[in-house]
């Protein structure tokens, strides 16, 4: 809603500045010891793939048909940590498997806009750069483990505010948002960071794909806040996608 009014590096920018902001707060008051110069280096290189990604995204979805570009980023960044998941910790229960090929077609279902278009290869390579980049922010955050796990979200959190504000910066592409617009931000920058520290927490208890490919499955949430704040209609396809996401949470939980 408030990349609608605004350019999107300015939500981007000024929603992470935000969010950093309280959740620096939050590590402070719990006293979490620093991590590691390796975790912080983790964190610092999510931070690189996580600004790179939502570069190539948002580029995506003023170029190609957003259709096509938002289950692929979204499938593409569950492949990623899915392929290190079963590379570095050997293949998960059948049964997860099975969710885990659910997962992958709720994505698809819930993002599809419907029209049967096809999509000529060409307009999905910056989708799946996009989807690239995100898959290794997940990668890296759940490597960089420990007692202070939230430490490397903050590092990779103030690398991607510099990316973002740097490249904003040289395009012009960074004007100062409203009291309005800028209320907007400040809740997405919240429910951002709040999503991305609960990620890095759960990969921290569990497999890393497991929390890859559940975390992957918030189009189902984009649809049914849509469908209730904004009055957007469900197709069929869609209501299909949200039964596939929550019958596919409870078989990887399993």
């Amino acid at each position: 809603m408030a990349s609608r009014r605004i350019s999107a590096y300015t939500v981007v920018f000024y929603g992470q500045i935000i969010g950093t902001a309280m959740l620096l707060v939050i590590v402070l008051l719990i006293g979490l010891p620093l991590p590691s110069a390796g975790d912080l280096a983790l964190g610092s290189g999510a931070g690189i793939f996580g600004a790179v990604g939502l570069l190539f995204f948002y580029r995506a979805l003023s170029t190609s048909k957003m259709s096509a570009a938002a289950p692929v980023t979204a499938v593409m960044a569950a492949a990623i940590p899915v392929v290190f998941g079963f590379a570095l910790e050997g293949m998960p229960q059948i049964v997860q498997i099975i969710g885990m090929g659910l997962a992958f077609a709720a994505i698809a279902l819930i993002a599809r806009e419907g029209g049967g278009r096809t999509t000529a290869f060409s307009e999905l390579r910056l989708p799946l750069l996009a989807g690239f980049g995100f898959g290794m922010y997940l990668v890296l955050i759940a490597r960089a483990s420990g007692d202070s796990a939230l430490w490397p979200i903050v590092a990779g959190r103030f690398t991607s505010i510099t990316i973002v504000g740097v490249i904003g910066w040289r395009l012009g592409k960074l004007p100062r948002p409203n009291r309005a617009e800028l209320r907007l931000i400040a809740a997405s920058g919240v429910f951002d960071t709040l999503g991305n520290t609960l990620y890095g927490l759960s990969a921290q208890v569990g497999r890393d794909a497991v929390a890859a490919v559940l975390s992957s499955l918030y189009p189902a949430a984009t649809v049914t806040w849509a469908w209730v704040l904004l009055k957007e209609r469900l197709r069929k396809h869609q209501l299909l996608g949200v039964a596939f996401a929550l019958a596919a949470v409870v078989l990887i939980a399993l």
